[in-house]
């Protein structure tokens, strides 16, 4: 899915397992691919091996990735994408862009995704997302619905799913977008691993503050929790390093 209006990017290396490449914001894994092939085939010597090591990452060993650049034709194998995605709190165009709520969006060939977090009742919340937020009817959504337990906000609630048009953070003009990592295969089972960490979060019951544990530090808590340590927002995301506890 290409999302227009993005400057920001930024690729962090994965520290979990599976074989993981970067690739430049806007690029195909099909486009990157045919680059390195024929770096691999025609660059230096050392362009040549950069080029193999980066196609060794994308197919998981020499042997596939030797394969892959002698073939006359062949297509670069399935990526899974982890992307943070922001959207602004504020919509005015003067104060546009102050504050960002962050958001999880995965692709792969087959699916898109997103996994997010948020108060108790959108209605009190600032970190509803985009102004044409929406439930999106299907997937695996978490609800947020229901009167607020703790405060106004009540505690964090997460959601996931099937990222589409009336998804809550559907959008396609956000204020920063970044590609935390890209990694051969499809994505169902990091799909699985994000579901989880967010469903564990809202089992804790952390109280949910705008200026506190917010959808900003639910994004970076899954993300730490699956193995991607390190993110940093390319967009203003309050909130964005505060740990969160576990259910206890």
């Amino acid at each position: 899915m290409t999302v227009n209006g993005i400057s920001n990017s930024q690729s962090v290396p994965q520290t979990s397992t599976g074989p993981t490449y970067s690739a430049p914001t806007g690029m195909s894994s099909q486009s990157l691919f045919a680059q390195l092939t024929q770096t691999a085939q025609t660059g230096s010597p050392v362009e040549q091996g950069r080029a193999l090591a980066q196609l060794d990452q994308m197919y998981g060993s020499r042997q596939a990735s030797n394969a892959a650049v002698a073939s006359p034709g062949a297509k670069a194998p399935e990526t899974c994408t982890v992307e943070v995605r922001y959207t602004p709190i504020f919509d005015a165009p003067v104060v546009r862009g102050i504050a960002n709520h962050a958001f999880i969006v995965t692709r792969d060939g087959d699916s898109t995704s997103y996994f997010r977090g948020g108060p108790l009742s959108r209605e009190n919340g600032l970190n509803s997302g985009s102004s044409n937020s929406g439930s999106s009817g299907s997937g695996q959504t978490r609800s947020s619905q229901g009167n607020p337990e703790n405060g106004i906000y009540g505690t964090i609630v997460t959601e996931h799913g099937a990222y589409r048009p009336r998804t809550v953070d559907w959008t396609t003009n956000p204020s920063g977008q970044q590609t935390v990592a890209v990694r051969a295969g499809n994505c169902d089972a990091l799909d699985m691993e994000f579901a989880r960490h967010a469903d564990d979060i809202e089992a804790a019951r952390i109280n949910y503050g705008p200026l506190a544990a917010n959808s900003n530090s639910t994004v970076r808590e899954i993300l730490e929790r699956a193995g991607f340590g390190n993110v940093r927002p390319v967009a203003n995301a309050p909130s964005w390093d505060i740990q969160l506890p576990e259910a206890r």
